[in-house]
């Protein structure tokens, strides 16, 4: 199961990998991305459109980090 798991992750990744200069050109939300991705039959879509425009980067630095820190990060 880990190694279906992985192997999920790693597909999304290179999605997210191919399409981010695209998101970045455009500015692309998460939800329009996730429309874009779902329009063309992308498994997984929400999953890549939050790496693709780094929203879960921001999410797991916001939820990682200490109390304080969290605070301010969310302010901004």
């Amino acid at each position: 199961m880990h190694l279906v798991q992985f192997r999920e992750i790693m597909r999304d990744a290179e999605v997210a990998y191919a399409i981010h200069p695209i998101v970045l050109k455009y500015l692309l939300t998460v939800e329009e991305t996730t429309k874009a991705l779902l329009e063309c039959g992308v498994s997984r879509a929400a999953n890549v459109a939050q790496i693709s425009t780094g929203s879960f980067l921001i999410n797991q630095y916001a939820t990682n980090c200490p109390t304080k820190q969290r605070d301010l990060f969310q302010a901004t």
